[in-house]
């Protein structure tokens, strides 16, 4: 089946420049073999009515009249023979029957040597006539030759000649046909070649086989639809490593407080330990962390899936953020660390899920609060930017190393050691927050200049006005 692919294509594709070729060179074959004869003919006449008027003008420079010109300029091979002299010669009123090219007028329109419709010692408007070429001489018009518009006669050299322009037409149109059926072979196969290459790597990806590419040679619409799938099968490629490393981070997320409540169950179950307060409450906190878990995840799959569903109302910048202050205003007592509040003056208002948002903040505090020593503080900020507020949670913690940055905000990160020290998280926050903001039309992003110097996480949301 592919190889029945490759071969329409390709022929379609070379018949389709050999048809528009072999067009092409047919009517330019057309046009020249239909425009050559008479081309050709014309240039004979305009080089016969040449070199009869340089004859004429000859004759009359060394006689100073016309008297006698038809006599001198036909046995020079011009005009009709002369007056029959001998028994059974055609007399000259027969030649001027015959048509003729160019007939002879003196300087006051009297024909000279006439041929037919054009008699000897009648007179013509030289002006009306076309073509016409003035005899000069001592820079005097003395005459003119005037075309009749029949044409000279062919001699065989002549037809010999248009007969080989004919067949150099035809020999010209050979070889270019021939010619464009090789270009447009070779044209076809270039193009349909990175098609059979897009085939190949999509019939792989269909298989299994993520992450193919394929060469982009060009910046035209098939060198644009290579990058597409190159991009395309990154991302896919992408998307199942993430996939699988979520999968793998949910099973170890869950393998360990599962792993603690089987064994307290056993243990209980077999009488090795005592069923104490102190173990049901350890138990139990085990649970609450399972379904923190499943609340997480569940939470995230639907912000991601855009149907999350937001109450918005207009809120004040500065009202979610001392909402959220005073929230963690007793655990930041207890860890010695400082709220504070930088918030700019006459901010416009931000349409929000109210609730949404403050688990977005909190969420932000508390990883500030987790990482930041006694006697740090957590600054949180509003500013208008960008057609938007710009809300800040900046802390004086540990900081986070640039490599991991880009990275902070997928699911079950925890590749710098200084934000995965302590357990019991999920590793979901930053991603469910990520995906709440987004849901809102905003975006959040997170700086630091390193470890130990403090980070910044920023939430912008669009305005009101």
């Amino acid at each position: 089946m592919r190889a029945r692919i490759r071969r329409t294509l390709s022929l379609r594709l070379g018949f389709a420049f050999v048809t528009v070729a072999l067009a092409a060179v047919a009517l330019v074959a057309i046009l020249i073999a239909a425009a050559a004869p008479s081309e050709f003919e014309r240039f004979l006449l305009d080089q016969g009515r040449q070199d009869y008027s340089a004859m004429a003008a000859g004759y009359y420079a060394q006689t100073g009249t016309w008297d006698g010109a038809q006599h001198a300029l036909a046995q020079m091979g011009f005009g009709p023979p002369p007056q029959a002299s001998e028994p059974g010669e055609q007399p000259p009123g027969n030649d001027r029957a015959q048509p003729r090219p160019f007939i002879l007028v003196d300087a006051h329109g009297e024909i000279i040597i006439g041929a037919r419709e054009y008699p000897p010692e009648t007179f013509i408007d030289v002006t009306a006539e076309e073509p016409v070429s003035p005899i000069v001489v001592d820079e005097q018009t003395v005459g003119y030759v005037v075309g009749t518009g029949f044409a000279a006669d062919q001699d065989e050299l002549t037809q010999t000649y248009l007969a080989r322009i004919n067949q150099m037409l035809i020999i010209s149109a050979a070889a270019a046909g021939a010619a464009s059926l090789a270009l447009g072979l070779l044209l076809a196969r270039s193009i349909s070649r990175p098609v059979r290459q897009l085939t190949v790597a999509s019939r792989a990806m269909a298989k299994g086989n993520l992450g193919q590419a394929v060469n982009v040679r060009s910046e035209d619409e098939i060198g644009e639809l290579a990058d597409s799938f190159n991009r395309m099968s990154a991302d896919l490629e992408r998307a199942s490593q993430v996939r699988r490393q979520m999968t793998a981070d949910i099973a170890h997320e869950l393998r360990t407080p599962l792993t603690v409540m089987a064994g307290y169950t056993e243990a209980l179950r077999d009488g090795v330990l005592e069923p104490t307060r102190e173990r049901f409450a350890m138990m139990h906190d085990e649970t609450e962390h399972l379904q923190q878990l499943v609340a997480d995840l569940r939470t995230l799959s639907v912000a991601e899936a855009g149907v999350v569903r937001l109450a918005k109302q207009p809120m004040a910048p500065r009202t979610m953020l001392e909402r959220v202050a005073v929230t963690f205003d007793h655990p930041a007592t207890v860890r010695v660390v400082a709220i504070r509040l930088a918030v700019e003056e006459a901010l416009p208002t931000v349409n929000v899920d109210a609730e949404r948002i403050a688990q977005v903040l909190g969420n932000l505090v508390s990883n500030a609060l987790r990482y930041t020593p006694k006697g740090g503080s957590i600054t949180l900020g509003a500013t208008r930017q960008d057609q938007g507020v710009r809300l800040t949670v900046a802390d004086t913690g540990s900081g986070i190393d640039a490599e991991a940055l880009p990275n902070l905000f997928e699911r079950f990160y925890k590749g710098d050691p200084s934000r995965s020290e302590a357990g019991g998280h999920s590793g979901l926050g930053l991603a469910i927050a990520k995906a709440l903001v987004e849901a809102h039309g905003g975006r959040i992003t997170a700086e630091s200049d390193g470890p130990g110097q403090g980070s910044v996480f920023s939430v912008w949301l669009p305005s009101e006005g």
